[in-house]
């Protein structure tokens, strides 16, 4: 007869276990994906389109003013963007696959400003629709 282990032991291998998958389809998914000039530029697509060169020092003010409250890396800021940007993330997608057209993608440190955050977002909506 098979002995069972503690509960607890078991809930934390498993938790073990599939943070341990995560992490390598994180790693898979998320291999070449990058925003030009920051990770804010993909939190701008979620309002507009926006196409050329910004400067990431600009990034906090105009997310501020596009999200109605000042915008900051803190935990409890994450989860107010979060909630504001969400629903808009296909228009983010949307505006990311116009930018990301209009350069070869041959060197991304020239595509300025640009991202390709949308592809792995694409493939982790995949799990949630």
């Amino acid at each position: 007869m098979a002995r069972r282990q503690n509960p607890k032991i078991e809930r934390t291998l498993k938790r073990t276990s599939c943070l341990k998958l995560v992490k390598q389809t994180f790693l898979i998914v998320c291999e070449g994906e990058y925003s030009n000039q920051a990770f804010e530029y993909w939190f701008l697509l979620h309002f507009n389109l926006y196409q050329g060169s910004i400067h990431r020092s600009r990034y906090a003010e105009m997310l501020t003013h596009l999200l109605g409250f000042r915008y900051g890396k803190t935990k409890g800021d994450s989860i107010k963007v979060f909630n504001v940007i969400y629903p808009k993330t296909r228009i983010a997608i949307g505006n990311a696959q116009k930018v990301q057209e209009s350069f070869d993608g041959s060197n991304p440190a020239k595509e300025d400003s640009s991202t390709t955050v949308h592809q792995l977002v694409e493939q982790l909506l995949q799990f949630i629709e």
